[in-house]
């Protein structure tokens, strides 16, 4: 699924215009990049969560000549999937025929 199909999802299911469902998207996502950047967490309830992690320096190893390399200390962004979304997952509805 693509940004495309989420558009056009979000306008059937909700019969705005897929302009319309465009602005709502970006807009959510604008507002979530803000709360991460701030280092806050952003958590949508049945689906999941994202939080901030600093993650350490270290030292790993260029692959092409095994010579070590440092890595800078850098924050990610780490997901946490919800038990609802896990439980969709693991058991897909069974297709009627």
């Amino acid at each position: 699924m693509n940004r495309t199909d989420i558009l056009k999802k979000m306008s059937e299911a909700t019969g705005i215009s897929v302009q319309t469902a465009d602005i709502a998207l970006r807009a959510a996502l604008n507002g979530m990049k803000e709360s991460l950047a701030k280092g806050e967490k952003v958590s949508l309830t049945g689906f999941g969560t994202w939080s901030v992690v600093d993650r350490a320096a270290r030292v790993g190893r260029n692959p092409k000549t095994g010579e070590p390399v440092n890595i800078p200390a850098k924050k990610r962004v780490k997901f946490s999937v919800g038990a609802p979304v896990t439980e969709a997952v693991n058991n897909p509805p069974v297709p009627q025929q």
